[in-house]
Formats: structure tokens, C-alpha cells, sequence
């Protein structure tokens, strides 16, 4: 009898130990847990605050942004295009939002596709693709007409003003 009661001892103290391994075990994990989520936190602090990360705004009133790269554009109005990017100027880079900044740019007139690269750590490169007028087209206005142009996709585009 004397052996099953120090057999119940070792299974009590077995368990105990088993309990306190996976205790610190958990108390392991949840730390790592806790140390990657403040680093992550931390790190995104460190790119929204950091000016160096900040994609800045014209030297002097009037003139483009030195650090936004505008490729592509032959047609579209350069000016208005470039207005997309106004909210971000002297923002971190790391809060432009890409998704939305795109859509706005298809939404300009004569551009058919858009692209928009981040460039760290405070430039940013936008490509555009415009539309590829395939014929004129006369729109009745009233008692006289207007010329328009259009593309491969129906799309109508007013003539630019830059040519005749």
C-alpha cells in the first residue's frame, strides 16, 4: 500500500509541473504576442510622424511637387492630375491611399489607365496611360455643331486645348 500512495504523489506532482510548463508557456507566448504587437505599433508611428517620410509640397506657390513623378501624360490636363495628390502633400507617404488616388485619376478626363508607385522613403511615382482618339465625331448643338473625339472604347473625348 505504501507504493500506490507515493504513485498518487508523483501523479499530483506530475500535474503540477505540467500546469506551471504550460502556465509559463502561455505567459511566453502571450509576451511575444504583446512585444510584436507594440513593435508593429510602434513602427507605424514611426511612419506617420517621422518628417522624413513626408512627401512634400512645392518650393514655391505655383509649381509642382519635386518629388511626384508624372509620366505619361501628353493630353490630359497635368494641373488636374496633379490636384489628386493636394490632400498628401507634407503628409507621411505611408497614409496616401493608393486605391483611392487611382480611382480618382481614371475619373480625369483622357486617361484610360493609371498607375501609382510608392518610392521611399517621400517620392511618389504616378504612370498614365491615356486614351487613343480613333475618330472625330460631330455632336448637333442646336443650329450648329461641335467636333468631339472618341476612343476604341466609346468613350467621348472633348478635343484638348492645346491642338486644334
Amino acid at each position: 500500500m505504501a507504493v500506490a500512495g507515493s504513485s498518487g504523489k508523483r501523479q499530483r506532482g506530475s500535474r503540477i509541473l505540467r500546469a506551471i510548463r504550460y502556465g509559463l508557456l502561455s505567459l511566453a507566448v502571450i509576451g511575444a504576442l504583446a512585444g510584436a504587437i507594440y513593435g508593429a505599433q510602434r513602427a507605424e508611428r514611426f511612419l506617420i510622424e517621422d518628417p522624413r517620410f513626408a512627401l512634400p509640397g512645392p518650393t514655391e506657390y505655383g509649381q509642382e511637387s519635386p518629388n511626384i513623378h508624372l509620366s505619361g501624360v501628353k493630353w490630359a490636363s497635368r494641373a488636374r492630375i496633379l490636384q489628386i495628390f493636394r490632400p498628401d502633400l507634407n503628409r507621411s507617404l505611408y497614409l496616401l491611399p493608393l486605391a483611392e488616388r487611382r480611382r480618382a485619376l481614371l475619373n480625369v478626363p483622357w486617361v484610360r489607365e493609371a498607375s501609382l508607385t510608392r518610392m521611399w522613403p517621400n517620392e511618389l511615382a504616378v504612370r498614365v496611360e491615356e486614351r487613343q482618339p480613333v475618330a472625330f465625331l460631330q455632336i448637333p448643338f442646336g443650329p450648329m455643331s461641335r467636333f468631339a473625339l472618341i476612343d476604341g472604347d466609346g468613350v467621348i473625348l472633348e478635343p484638348p486645348e492645346k491642338v486644334r
